[in-house]
């Protein structure tokens, strides 16, 4: 169902208009409809009739403070929803789990990522063992990714160990992006594509068809030099 939210100014002869409980008291001005919505009435200062304030022209403008009616709204809201009202003791409580749940959460997440940075640095660093001619350009190595996250993966566990968890995670998130986009840098992920043990089957339709022809003419330069020398030696005798 649509909720409905009502602010009634009472008219000059209407004024004040209060609403009474049963035993007589003015408690609120407000009051609730169920399964249909909330009326405030407010009661604003009546001007003076327009016979003794003829410079007043009527009807005039009164602005409502938002804030003020809000009050008003929200427990109407939260009653018309069915949200039970909890005592203070209560809801500093609900507080505290939901800051310890938190601090579990960033904890967990902190170790995560540390443990994914470290992993995928060690994967890192296993690649560059295997791969004898791979080149770590600057901005991979020196410059930005692999001594950020280093540093970031060392600054998080100082921090954890501190109690600083929110501080911690942001740095364990910062070494993860860092140690991530090293390991999947397009400089590295050509090489691995490339591999030295494919080169040969690579460069060798290449240069086969250039290089026979090399091999032939060496072959009979140097039988020919072979069977001049052989030749000459005979001659001598």
């Amino acid at each position: 169902p649509i909720l409905n939210f009502v602010v009634y100014i009472p008219t000059r002869q209407q004024s004040p208009l209060n609403v009474f409980d049963q035993s007589g008291k003015s408690r609120t001005n407000s009051f609730l409809v169920p399964r249909w919505g909330g009326i405030i009435i407010k009661n604003v200062e009546t001007p003076p009739p327009p016979a003794i304030n003829k410079t007043l022209e009527f009807p005039f403008d009164y602005e409502i403070q938002l804030k003020e009616l809000f009050s008003v709204v929200v427990p109407q809201l939260k009653v018309l929803l069915g949200f039970k009202r909890l005592d203070s003791h209560r809801i500093l409580m609900m507080m505290m789990m939901m800051i310890q749940e938190l601090d579990v959460w960033l904890t967990e997440h902190t170790i995560e990522n540390i443990g994914k940075s470290s992993a995928t640095l060690n994967s890192l660093s296993q690649l560059l063992n295997h791969i004898s001619n791979i080149v770590i350009n600057d901005d991979v190595g020196d410059q930005v990714y692999v001594n950020l996250a280093v540093s970031s993966v060392e600054n998080s566990l100082k921090l954890l160990k501190d109690g600083s968890l929110k501080e911690a995670y942001l740095a364990s998130r910062q070494a993860l992006q860092s140690s991530e986009k090293a390991f999947f840098d397009p400089s590295l992920l050509e090489l691995l594509y490339f591999p030295e043990d494919q080169k040969f089957a690579i460069y060798i339709p290449l240069f086969l068809p250039v290089g026979i022809p090399v091999v032939c003419s060496a072959f009979q330069a140097f039988k020919y030099f072979k069977n001049k020398k052989f030749g000459l030696k005979q001659h001598n005798d």
